[in-house]
């Protein structure tokens, strides 16, 4: 039967309990910055992430104000992406970011749909051909 080595146990200045099973472990972090971070954590004060959410939501807005950018943004499929961000933030209790995210989402899913073509005739939905329309009053000779 082998022998495990003996596990140390020390409490550190927080409070929490330091388990050293062999000095490999000790020298993983000499700094102690993984023990700081992990305390951060524990006591609620460490550096908040932006929510991946949040990242999405701020690119759909940015992108609105110009039609090149969002025009690339819906190409790129990312009105999806914007759909799930929104239910994130939902899910994550974030109104503000929720308000944002479905301001933006009408406004490219509007955009998709003006650029949609028709696979079979190339001709986008909101256009008709009006060759051969003449409108009266125009000044345009009716036999046209």
């Amino acid at each position: 039967m082998t022998q495990t080595p003996a596990r140390e146990t020390t409490a550190d200045e927080s409070g929490f309990d330091a388990v050293a099973s062999d000095s490999a472990t000790a020298d993983s972090d000499p700094n102690g910055e993984v023990r700081d971070a992990l305390r951060e954590l524990a006591e609620g004060t460490a550096p908040r992430r932006e929510a991946e959410y949040e990242a999405t939501i701020a690119d759909a807005v940015a992108c609105l104000p110009c039609v090149r950018d969002a025009a690339a943004f819906v190409a790129e499929g990312n009105v999806d992406a914007l759909a799930r961000a929104v239910g994130d933030a939902r899910a994550a209790g974030d109104e503000a970011a929720v308000e944002r995210g479905r301001r933006a989402l009408a406004v490219l899913r509007r955009l998709r749909s003006a650029a949609r073509t028709d696979a079979e005739s190339g001709d986008a939905d909101q256009f008709r051909s009006g060759h051969g329309t003449v409108l009266p009053g125009a000044g345009q000779p009716r036999d046209r």
